[in-house]
């Protein structure tokens, strides 16, 4: 969402991959079953950068971002130890034991590999086969971003510095699962996220379904735009570098009366792997607030707090 994509996916893929032609003998250790996360946007070069970071709040001075402290990626080490990614150009890998990549040491533990100027496939392609979904051939600069998280093994797991505990097939189609239940509330509050898909794909690697979408259709209740919209307002105090101060100054100004609030009805619909669909429809509210929330928040005495009053319901 903070990287403005209009679309999100998850993959399930069963199939254990070929170990022959790998970075190293290691590396076999995660061509299992995985989790994967797509989206439609395409990492910056600061992106590149502070995904590297941990603990380390590179979007606290973003008003229109929701993430904090790179905790959202670190994250996904309860699922794996070795988590990669593609996009645009790019394809990255993070071993933190520097164990399982060639040549990763405690100052570089990962590598980041040019895919375009490299021919990345004829040389390594089991390695690398698994990326290929999606539209992703690892030749062509790729317009999107692949997570891919391959699942700790129990074998791993005991050698695992990260968590001892394991992380199976059936705990991640648990996870997707539970996910899928609630992901019609999920969209409701994302800023640019109007799709999610589910897709699976089989044991053999080779079939790509659909399993199960969701996509928003928002409609704004007034004919303003809203400064009248909120994320409009965080956007225009975002691109100062005293940005918090400049939103302060602003919520000095408003008064219960005239608080920026956002009205909208939107459509949530629900299709399955038959093509079946469901329709809901949601009311949405959404404002910056007002009273002992906006005292708190423009407190001199709570500046290192970087606090916003926004909330929704």
């Amino acid at each position: 969402d903070d990287a403005q994509a209009t679309e999100f996916s998850i993959i399930v893929n069963r199939c254990t991959y070929s170990t022959s032609s790998l970075l190293s003998p290691r590396m076999a250790a995660w061509q299992g079953p995985a989790i994967y996360f797509h989206n439609n946007s395409i990492f910056s070069p600061d992106d590149f950068k502070n995904i590297c970071k941990i603990g380390q709040g590179s979007k606290l001075d973003f008003l229109n971002k929701i993430g904090r402290f790179g905790l959202g990626f670190n994250a996904v080490y309860h699922f794996t130890d070795v988590p990669s990614f593609v996009s645009g150009d790019y394809l990255v890998y993070f071993d933190p034991h520097t164990k399982y990549l060639p040549g990763a040491n405690i100052q570089h533990p990962g590598i980041r590999i040019k895919f375009t100027r490299n021919k990345v496939l004829d040389q390594f392609p089991d390695q690398f086969k698994p990326y290929l979904l999606l539209g992703c051939d690892l030749t062509n600069r790729y317009k999107g971003t692949l997570f891919r998280f391959p699942l700790r093994s129990v074998e791993v797991a005991k050698q695992s510095e990260i968590k001892s505990q394991s992380y199976l097939l059936n705990d991640m189609t648990d996870l997707v699962d539970r996910f899928m239940r609630i992901g019609s509330e999920a969209l409701l509050f994302l800023k640019n996220i109007r799709q999610i898909n589910v897709y699976e794909v089989d044991e053999t690697g080779e079939n790509l379904e659909r399993m199960f979408s969701l996509q928003a259709c928002p409609f704004a209740l007034n004919e303003m735009r809203p400064i009248s919209s909120i994320s409009d307002l965080l956007q225009k105090s975002s691109q100062s570098p005293n940005n918090r101060k400049n939103l302060h100054d602003i919520l000095r100004n408003y008064t219960h009366q005239n608080t920026p609030k956002v009205e909208t009805l939107v459509e949530v619909r629900k299709s399955d792997r038959n093509g079946e669909e469901q329709k809901e429809t949601w009311y949405v509210l959404s404002t910056l607030g007002g009273g002992k929330a906006r005292q708190l928040a423009i407190d001199s005495a709570n500046t290192s707090l970087k606090l916003v009053p926004w909330g929704g319901v």
